[in-house]
C-alpha cells in the first residue's frame, strides 16, 4: 500500500524543492562535460597541426643545405670562373678474382677413348702421374698463382 502524499510534512518540501533543481544541474554539467572534451579536441588538433608544420618546414630548410655549395665569383668581369672540381667518387676496389672451379664428368668408356688434354701448367712429374692415372678420376687442386699444387686420385 502507498502511503498518502502528505504536503505538510516538512521533510517531504525539502526533498520537492532539491528534486526540482535536479533537471537545471545535470543540464549544467553535461554542457561542462561537451565543453571540455570539445577543448581538449581543439587542443590536439593544434599540437597536431603544429607538429606536421614543423615537420614541413624541417624537411624544407634540410633539403635545401644538402646540395648548397658556395662558389667563387672573382670580381673582374675579364677573369674566368673556377668552378670547384667535384669530388672523385669512391668506389670499392675490385675483388680478386676466385679461381676458377671447373668439374667435368664423363663417362669411363669416353675417358678411356678419348682422353683430355693434359692441363698447361704441369711437372713432367705431375704429367705422368695424369698420363698413368687415365680413367681414374681426377682431382687437380691448384695454388693461388694457378699451377697445380696436388693432384688427387680418387678411389672407388
Amino acid at each position: 500500500m502507498k502511503t498518502p502524499f502528505d504536503p505538510i510534512d516538512p521533510l517531504l518540501q525539502i526533498l520537492a524543492e532539491d528534486a526540482a533543481d535536479l533537471p537545471l544541474k545535470a543540464a549544467g554539467e553535461a554542457r561542462q562535460a561537451r565543453a571540455h572534451h570539445a577543448k581538449r579536441r581543439r587542443q590536439m588538433a593544434i599540437t597536431a597541426t603544429m607538429l606536421l608544420c614543423s615537420a614541413c618546414i624541417w624537411q624544407f630548410f634540410q633539403r635545401g643545405q644538402i646540395g648548397s655549395e658556395s662558389v667563387a665569383i672573382p670580381s673582374r668581369a675579364d677573369a674566368p670562373i673556377a668552378f670547384p672540381d667535384p669530388p672523385a667518387p669512391h668506389f670499392p676496389e675490385p675483388p680478386e678474382p676466385k679461381p676458377r672451379e671447373v668439374a667435368i664428368a664423363r663417362t669411363e668408356t669416353q675417358a678411356m677413348n678419348e682422353p683430355l688434354p693434359l692441363p698447361e701448367g704441369l711437372t713432367e712429374e705431375q704429367a705422368s702421374v695424369v698420363k698413368a692415372a687415365r680413367g681414374l678420376p681426377l682431382l687437380l687442386v691448384r695454388d693461388t698463382a694457378g699451377r697445380v699444387a696436388r693432384i688427387h686420385v680418387i678411389e672407388r
